[in-house]
């Protein structure tokens, strides 16, 4: 049986292409940009490299293009060109944006080059004719037209007359039919302020060689030029986009994937602009920030069950693997786009009754995917999360993930294996690989220091799902609370506190999660390197309701361990105490927080 080929006779063809003439079509509209493409993003200094490349004709690379009748892609024209929006392009440009900007609007455009301000670049005659190399003759000035050096201004060239008194060429006339009428122009200048016919003759000459050397070669300038077939398939458009953008920015899949999906009538980045700002105006969002890629991994995830489900005999896989992205059709995006929505509103009511009150601490990201998908196929097949047994269930799937690290590595893989069999445990199959292996190593908790370590996160976001008071106010933190308060991860002992007191204290011992809690910035503030014993009768003080001891206790910190800590150390007797209490305190902590820990992932 012959493998299936889908790709044209030819893939693509080569030819070199006047600089000057693909500058006049990015004017007149006839060459434009994917809309996929990033905003250009060029510097002025990186211009002016280019450009000296350019004028000793030096090889600055190769475009690639894409020539069709068919608007294939969404477009857009060239940055700071004025074309007409009905202008239908002839071809786009998928590599190149940023070396073509930089030239349109150094050489073609009058507007100059558009950054934070506007800039314009010149050549100097003047350093030329003093045998100064094009490095040093080529420079670039703000709209201002002032050539400074330092604070102090040169001259200005805000006219002809400035230009041909400095002898500065602007370097957008050389590509335009002016560029002849400013050198006879510049010529008659001198002429008519006392230059002598003769000298002026050899001003000419000197300024024909300057054309020669360094201006010849940018208006006779010629590109590489890649030109893909017009009938070459999307996704390998886009592949092949992916394989020559080294020097670019690269693009994530959905931008790929807008791309793809723009002839089948899919705007995908004006639809997720839209669900993007319903998200954000949930309630309980506050912790979660979804990005596109994530929403559109829950969405294959969905999309890639349905049809395996209606197809038991087949071997299909359901997967979110980037591959499988680029696969998502106009109907997947109308079959599951507000299912997958539906399933990040109940996901963000599970993380927030479960503590994820921020970004910040969300243990995973990678999780948000699978849990979103799982709550959306409950929606389609259940009407959503009916009973305790199903909620219970999910949550120990995601606490047991968490302090094993599961979504650590290999996250899409293990993504689509937790989704199916979730699915399969909640309705009455076997127990998940990822919920059955559960083990941790309580002993961790002395090392684990960073909060960028899911199990850290993980108890941060524990401590929170069991309501634990304010340290300033006494009141249970709520989300508002937590952010109004700015409320963070801070040492219980303070660090500088216990390297005093324990000189050869490990680093770790310091920093570990034992050792952090909860606490408002005011708070943190007024503790700053005190003794435990010390401050707590600051806080005392200022806690507008409950006591101390409850608030101590909702935090799981043993308030009698904390008051027998040394204001100072005078003796060796204070040393030897630091050491043995804040042990005793690292222990009982360990303690309660596994306790909290085993609550979460329960037992099977």
């Amino acid at each position: 049986m012959p493998m299936k080929n889908e790709r044209p006779e030819w893939i693509f063809k080569t030819n070199p292409e006047k600089l000057k003439g693909l500058l006049l079509g990015i004017e007149e509209g006839k060459i434009a940009l994917p809309e996929f493409q990033r905003d250009w993003v060029w510097e002025p200094e990186n211009i002016r490299e280019l450009i000296i490349s350019v004028s000793q004709s030096f090889p600055a690379g190769s475009l690639l293009t894409l020539r069709t009748a068919k608007k294939t892609f969404q477009t857009r024209y060239f940055a700071e060109t004025d074309v007409p929006s009905d202008r239908e392009p002839e071809r786009i440009v998928l590599d190149g944006q940023q070396r073509l900007t930089a030239l349109f609007q150094t050489l073609q455009s009058k507007k100059g080059v558009k950054k934070d301000k506007r800039y314009f670049f010149y050549l100097s005659l003047g350093k030329l004719l003093e045998g100064e190399s094009i490095e040093e003759a080529l420079f670039y000035i703000d709209e201002s037209k002032k050539v400074k050096d330092g604070k102090e201004v040169l001259f200005e060239l805000n006219s002809k007359v400035e230009e041909f008194a400095n002898k500065c060429i602007p370097l957008n006339c050389i590509l335009h039919d002016d560029y002849r009428k400013w050198r006879k122009e510049f010529i008659r200048y001198y002429r008519k302020n006392g230059m002598s016919e003769e000298d002026a003759d050899k001003l000419d000459d000197t300024i024909e060689r300057v054309h020669k050397a360094f201006i010849e070669p940018m208006q006779n300038y010629e590109f590489p030029t890649i030109d893909l077939h017009p009938e070459t398939p999307l996704k390998a458009v886009c592949h092949i986009f992916e394989k020559v953008n080294t020097t670019g920015i690269t693009l994530t899949v959905f931008e790929l994937l807008t791309a793809i999906l723009w002839p089948q009538k899919i705007d995908l980045r004006k639809k997720w602009k839209n669900t993007k700002e319903k998200l954000n105006d949930l309630p309980n969002m506050e912790g979660v920030d979804i990005d596109n890629v994530t929403f559109l991994q829950t969405l294959s995830l969905l999309s890639t069950y349905a049809n395996k489900m209606a197809n038991p005999d087949k071997r299909i896989a359901v997967s979110c693997k980037r591959d499988d992205l680029l696969e998502i059709t106009a109907k997947d995006i109308e079959d599951y786009w507000d299912k997958a929505f539906a399933g990040y509103k109940e996901s963000a009511r599970i993380l927030s009754e479960n503590g994820v009150y921020s970004d910040k601490i969300l243990p995973y990201k990678t999780m948000l995917a699978p849990l979103a998908a799982i709550c959306g196929q409950l929606i389609i097949d259940k009407g959503g999360i009916k009973t305790d047994i199903i909620y219970s269930k999910i949550k120990q799937w995601y606490w047991r993930s968490v302090f094993t690290w599961r979504f650590s590595s290999g996250a899409e893989s293990k993504s689509a294996q937790d989704f199916v069999q979730v699915m399969n445990w909640i309705n009455g199959g076997d127990v998940p690989d990822s919920v059955r292996h559960y083990e941790f190593n309580e002993d961790m908790l002395y090392e684990i220091t960073t909060i960028r370590n899911a199990t850290y996160s993980g108890i941060l976001c524990l401590t929170l799902k069991n309501r634990p008071l304010d340290f300033k106010s006494g009141f249970e933190i709520s989300t508002q609370l937590f952010h109004d308060c700015s409320i963070d991860h801070h040492h219980i002992f303070p660090s500088k506190y216990l390297e005093k007191g324990i000189p050869d204290i490990e680093h770790g011992k310091i920093n570990c999660i034992l050792n952090k809690t909860l606490i408002d910035a005011s708070t943190n503030r007024s503790i700053g390197a005190k003794a435990p014993s010390e401050y707590l009768s600051i806080i005392e003080k200022e806690l507008e309701s409950n006591s101390l001891n409850n608030v101590l206790k909702s935090h799981y910190i043993d308030e009698d361990l904390l008051k027998e800590t040394p204001v100072k150390f005078e003796n060796e007797d204070d040393y030897t105490k630091l050491a043995s209490v804040y042990n005793e305190f690292l222990d009982k902590r360990k303690e309660a927080i596994m306790k909290l820990i085993r609550g979460a992932v329960g037992d099977l």
